[in-house]
């Protein structure tokens, strides 16, 4: 597994905070050995508590991904699990990546 990056691993109290406020059950940063979603930005993996209203579901997304942005301080990129059907796509995730924060 690769090194937690220094601006992850300085801020990962308030980015597990964070995910405990807003119904998140996993959240995942990919290892720099997997293939990038988007470039030279990190690459968060999440998955949300199931939610039938999407206005619900857009705003925990958007809490969450500005949440970030305001903790790691830089761009990234935030994929919700659930909503990858492309096989090619999914199988970044079976690279290296650190678990940042699981539900209880």
């Amino acid at each position: 597994m690769d090194k937690l990056p220094k601006e992850i691993g300085e801020h990962l109290e308030a980015i597990r905070a964070l995910c405990a406020r807003n119904a998140v059950t996993k959240l995942v940063l990919l290892g720099e050995s997997a293939p990038r979603f988007g470039g030279d930005v990190p690459d968060f993996v999440v998955e949300f508590e199931p939610e039938d209203d999407p206005l619900i579901r857009g705003r925990r997304y958007d809490k969450v991904w500005r949440g970030l942005l305001d903790i790691i301080g830089t761009d990234l990129n935030l994929i919700v699990e659930s909503e990858i059907e492309n096989p090619f796509r999914q199988h970044p995730l079976e690279f290296a990546h650190h678990d940042l924060y699981a539900a209880q």
